[in-house]
C-alpha cells in the first residue's frame, strides 16, 4: 500500500487501531497520550490525527467523539505495522489436543478443524473442501449385492468417498466384479476425477475394447457413475454466534445480513477459492471480499495441503477491528495442522 508516514503518524495510528481493536471506541488524543507513546502535547497528537483523516486513514464518527480507523487504515496496518508472531509452544500444544477427530476420515478431520478454529479465535471459521470432480482418482470398487445390484465404491487421493448403486442387466460374479476393478484403477490412475470421464469415452471407443464384453461392461459401469451428480464443493462453517460478540453486529438488520450471508455459501466458497490460488495467509479487509455484507468484516484464511496439493482453505471472519496479531498465527498453525494431519491419513 503506498502510503508514506512519519514515525510519529505510525505510531499514533498504531495506538489507535490496537486501542479500538480492544474497546471498540473512538480514540482521542488524551487516550493516546495517556499511553506514553509519544513525549509530545496532546494538540500536536490532535494536528497528526487531523492529519491521518485527511489522507483517508482515520475517520470522526462525531463532532465531539476521537477517531476510528477506516478499512483502508486496517490494510496499512496488516501490511505494515501489526507484528505477527509465532504461537508459543503452549498454544500449539493446547491447538493440537483439542483437535481430536473421531477418526482421520478427511471429513472428520476438516468438520473438526472448523470447530477448533473457531473456539481458538473466537470468530466464524470456515473450511471449504475440495469439489469431488476436482480431486484425483485413488481407487474403484465393485461389489455384489444381487444378481443385477452392484455397489460402486469410488475413492479420490483426499479421502472422499462416493457410493453409488448400480443396476446391470447382466449377471456378475465377485471375481469378474474385482477383475474390472482392476482393469479401470490401472488406467484411471493418477486422472482427476474431472479427466477420467474423458477417459473413460475415450477407452469406450477403442476397438480392442469393442470386442473384450468384460471390459465393456467395466466401462460402461463405471461411465454410469461418473455421469452421475457427484459431490459438490462443501464449506464447514462453525461459532457463527461469536460474530454477534460485537456490538457493532447486534442491530437487528446488521444481523439478518451476517446470517444470510452464511446461509449463501456460493459467495464464500468463491472467496476462498482465490485464497486456493495464492500461498500462505491471506487477510480481505471489508470491500476486498467484494461481498456487500461483509462490509464491516476481514476473512483471514490459507490454504491446506494433501501430500503437497492444495485441496482448500480455512479461515475465520470478524470484524475489521479483529485481533489480527492472534488470529493470523492462529489460522497459518492451523492450516499446517490439518495438512499434517491429512499427510498422515
Amino acid at each position: 500500500m503506498e502510503i508514506e508516514l512519519s514515525n510519529r503518524a505510525k505510531t499514533v495510528l498504531f495506538t489507535i487501531i490496537t486501542d479500538f481493536i480492544r474497546t471498540g471506541d473512538p480514540v482521542g488524543s488524551r487516550t493516546i497520550s495517556k499511553r506514553g507513546a509519544l513525549d509530545v502535547s496532546p494538540a500536536t497528537i490532535r494536528n497528526i490525527m487531523a492529519d491521518l483523516e485527511e489522507i483517508g486513514l482515520l475517520v470522526q464518527p462525531h463532532t465531539s467523539a476521537g477517531r476510528v480507523p477506516t478499512e483502508r487504515a486496517y490494510r496499512f496496518y496488516v501490511d505494515s505495522l501489526v507484528k505477527v508472531s509465532d504461537l508459543t509452544t503452549s498454544e500449539e500444544r493446547m491447538i493440537e489436543k483439542n483437535l481430536n477427530p473421531p477418526s482421520r476420515e478427511f471429513k472428520d478431520v476438516v468438520r473438526e478443524t472448523s470447530r477448533v478454529l473457531s473456539e481458538m479465535s473466537r470468530c466464524v471459521s470456515m473450511v471449504s473442501t475440495p469439489g469431488f470432480s476436482e480431486t484425483q482418482f485413488k481407487y474403484i470398487d465393485f461389489v455384489r449385492l444381487s444378481e443385477n445390484r452392484i455397489l460402486a465404491i469410488l475413492v479420490s487421493k483426499t479421502g472422499m468417498i462416493y457410493n453409488k448403486l448400480i443396476r446391470v442387466e447382466e449377471e456378475f460374479n465377485q471375481e469378474k466384479l474385482a477383475w474390472m476393478s482392476r482393469y479401470l484403477n490401472d488406467i484411471l490412475s493418477e486422472l482427476t476425477l474431472k479427466d477420467v470421464r474423458r477417459k473413460i469415452i475415450q477407452e469406450m471407443r477403442s476397438e480392442k475394447n469393442l470386442y473384450d464384453n468384460i471390459l465393456m461392461n467395466a466401462l460402461k459401469m463405471s461411465r454410469n457413475l461418473f455421469d452421475a451428480e457427484i459431490i459438490d464443493d462443501e464449506l464447514f462453517i462453525e461459532g457463527s454466534t461469536y460474530i454477534f460478540d460485537y456490538p457493532e453486529f447486534t442491530e437487528i438488520s446488521r444481523m439478518k445480513e451476517i446470517f444470510k450471508t452464511f446461509e449463501n455459501k456460493n459467495n464464500l466458497i468463491k472467496l476462498l477459492d482465490k485464497v486456493t490460488r495464492a500461498d500462505g495467509v491471506k487477510v480481505y479487509i471489508g470491500s476486498e471480499t467484494n461481498i456487500q455484507t461483509m462490509r464491516d468484516c476481514t476473512l483471514v484464511a490459507s490454504p491446506y495441503r494433501k501430500e503437497g496439493n492444495i485441496l482448500g482453505s480455512i479461515g475465520v471472519i470478524g470484524p475489521t477491528r479483529m485481533d489480527y496479531a492472534k488470529v493470523i498465527p492462529i489460522v497459518d498453525f492451523t492450516a499446517h495442522l490439518i495438512t499434517r494431519l491429512l499427510d498422515e491419513e
